[in-house]
Order: C-alpha cells, then sequence, then structure tokens
C-alpha cells in the first residue's frame, strides 16, 4: 500500500504474544496423522490479525490500512527487548523439540506466513523490525499495539514466589518497552496499549486458577490473621496481660504481613471469599489490578489508549477461548473489533480505556489509575 499524495498511509503494528499472533492455535490438520496437511489461510482468517483485516475491510471510511504482525507466540517482555527464539513457547512442545520432530509440518505452516523466518532456531527482534517498518514510511501513521506479559508470568506459574518476585521488573521492562517505542523516529506514532485477559475458568488445563486459588486463599488466611492478631494485641496490653513491647512487635509483624500481601492481592479479596465467589477468578483479577498500575499511569501521563481486555473477557465464557488460554475465533473477533474501534477515532481515545463486550457494546472511561478495577463477572 503506498500512501497518497494528499494523505498518509495508515499502518497498524502490533507487538507482543500470543494474543496477537494466535495462528498456531487456530491451525488444524485436514489430512491424516501419516500425511498431515496444515492450511494457514483457514488458520489466519480466525486469528486476530486475520478479523483485524476483516475489521478495517468493513469500515465505511475511505482511509485503508496495512497491518504488520511483529508479534510472537510465547514471547516475553525479555523477548521483545532483547530478542528471542521463534517457537521457543509452544503450546504442549517446547522448541527444541520441535526443531527435531520429523512431523512439523505445523510449524512448516506457520514458519510460511511469518515469511522472515528462515528456522525455527532464528531468533528475531520485534522492536528492530518494528523500528525499521517504521523510518521506511516516516510520514505515515503508525498505530502501534502492544499486549505482552502474559508470558512472563505462564513460566513462572509453578513457583508463586518468583512469579509475585517478578511483577516488579515485568512492570519496568513494559514500561521501557513503551518507551523505546515512542522514541523511534517519527512524529506520528500512536501507541495502544491492551491489557491481558483472564483465561477460561471453565477449562483450567493449565492450572492457573487452582494455583490463584491457593494464593488467593493464604493471601486471605494471612490478613485475616494479621487482622486478629492486632485486635488481639491491642485488647491484652490494654488490660495487662501482655507488656507495651510484646503488644508492639505483635502489631508491627501483623502489619508488615498485611503490608506484605496486599502489595499483590488486596483487602477485597476477602470480600469475594465471602460472597462465594471463584477465588481463582478473584486473585486473577487482583493480580492484573496490580500489574498494571504503573502502566495506568503511564497511560494516563502520556495520553496513551487502553484496550482493557481484562473487563472485556468473561472468564466464565468459554465460547471466547480455544486451549483454555488462548483466544478463539469469536475471541479474536472481539480484540480485532476493539483494536479497530480505537485505531479509527484515536485522537477521541488519547488517556481513556475502552472496554468491548462480545455483544458488542463499548464502554469508554477516562484513566483514573487507583480506581482501574477488574470487575468480578
Amino acid at each position: 500500500m503506498e500512501p497518497s499524495s494528499n494523505q498518509p498511509a495508515n499502518f497498524v503494528h502490533l507487538i507482543g504474544d500470543s494474543t496477537l499472533d494466535n495462528i498456531w492455535h487456530h491451525q488444524k490438520n485436514k489430512g491424516s496423522r501419516e500425511n498431515p496437511d496444515f492450511d494457514i489461510n483457514d488458520a489466519k482468517i480466525a486469528s486476530v490479525e486475520g478479523k483485524l483485516h476483516q475489521a478495517f475491510k468493513q469500515n465505511n471510511s475511505k482511509n485503508k490500512y496495512k497491518i504488520i504482525n511483529h508479534a510472537y507466540d510465547g514471547f516475553t517482555t525479555t523477548s521483545v527487548l532483547n530478542g528471542d527464539y521463534v517457537g521457543r513457547v509452544f503450546f504442549g512442545i517446547h522448541w527444541t523439540e520441535l526443531a527435531s520432530r520429523k512431523d512439523n509440518h505445523k510449524f512448516i505452516a506457520y514458519q510460511s506466513d511469518k515469511k522472515n523466518i528462515k528456522d525455527i532456531r532464528q531468533k528475531v527482534q520485534p522492536l528492530e523490525s518494528l523500528k525499521e517498518s517504521i523510518e521506511n514510511h516516516k510520514e505515515d501513521n503508525h498505530y502501534v499495539v502492544l499486549s505482552v506479559g502474559g508470558n512472563d508470568f505462564r513460566k513462572n506459574l509453578f513457583n508463586p514466589v518468583q512469579l509475585f518476585r517478578n511483577i516488579f521488573t515485568v512492570q519496568k521492562r513494559y514500561l521501557e518497552i513503551v518507551s523505546k517505542i515512542q522514541e523511534m523516529k517519527s512524529d506520528n506514532i500512536k501507541p495502544i496499549l491492551m491489557f491481558q485477559y483472564r483465561t477460561d475458568a471453565n477449562s483450567d488445563s493449565n492450572k492457573i486458577y487452582k494455583i490463584l486459588k491457593v494464593v488467593g486463599v493464604l493471601a486471605a488466611t494471612i490478613q485475616t490473621l494479621s487482622f486478629a492478631a492486632i485486635a488481639i494485641a491491642g485488647v491484652k496490653w490494654h488490660h495487662g496481660n501482655f507488656t507495651k513491647n510484646t503488644s508492639l512487635k505483635i502489631i508491627l509483624l501483623s502489619l508488615s504481613l498485611l503490608y506484605g500481601t496486599t502489595r499483590f492481592v488486596p483487602l477485597k479479596n476477602i470480600k469475594n471469599i465471602l460472597l462465594g465467589r471463584h477465588i481463582g477468578v478473584s486473585t486473577f483479577g487482583c493480580l492484573l489490578e496490580k500489574l498494571y498500575q504503573p502502566m495506568l499511569e503511564k497511560a494516563k501521563k502520556d495520553q496513551i489508549p487502553v484496550l482493557d481486555l481484562s473487563n472485556s473477557f468473561n472468564p466464565f465464557d468459554n465460547l471466547l477461548y480455544t486451549q483454555s488460554i488462548e483466544p478463539n475465533e469469536k475471541g479474536s473477533e472481539l480484540i480485532a473489533n476493539g483494536i479497530s474501534y480505537i485505531v479509527k477515532d484515536y485522537e477521541n481515545f488519547k488517556g481513556k480505556t475502552v472496554i468491548h463486550s462480545d455483544i458488542g457494546e463499548y464502554k469508554i472511561r477516562s484513566i483514573i489509575p487507583k480506581k482501574w478495577e477488574v470487575a468480578y463477572p
């Protein structure tokens, strides 16, 4: 697509992980086990990228949009910043195993769509690819959709201590990616942040909700016992059963435990448990609220639109997912429609969050970081 003499062209760049590169998960074998035949074209139609093409074609505007996908399935914030190996994390198959398999036809089909991939062990640099694309068309509009971070936590899912310790480093790397995008040499870069959705709560094959349930119950137990300990220490001190020093030590220890746990799991999680809500879903929402606070501050300060998938996907609606953690065709369409909705009217969405429901409704809200919540569905 060449820009016209009167109007700049519009490029939509996708960068991040499988939320934007979910073609792999839509590939179906049309052949047999002995003679597999994976049709990448059908998979692409059902993917976010394919649905995005459809969404822009349905637009009645004279503007045209060229989509360039720099996202790679399995990539983390470190992958985006420093580059990584294609296919390093595929569902159920480690990339080194896949590379040695004789029946890796699925990857060959995937590779045919990613024209820059020559070998499964090839290292790619998403930010460099994005930078090159932008510098080749400096006078045009560049909408850059960023969705990354989910894989940073998934790889530490069975080590909750490391998972929580990594939150602050993930936040730092995410903001570094945003800054690098903003610093690229063009006056027409228009970033869009896309927040992680909650995965399928009905089919927890990756044990995400089982682990988060344990985390939520443990945090709530520590918080409840801490409050009780503070109350008991105060009463005992008042009645002379505890010395002042003993009571203060108990109170300070309890306050430190409260501070430590509420940094990741806020007190509202106790309320959700008492209301009989799904503990894993509640804890997932609480963690997302904590994770995205600095990103929301950045979006508010720099007037960046946010596509709020955390509130757009209903984790109890299994019609949005495939393999429990990836968006299926309906989920892909929801994401694509949300992206196109922001792109087509970008200036009006600066500094706002957009929630897109699966029935086509949009909720537009000004960004107020401390009041942003992931609603229980």
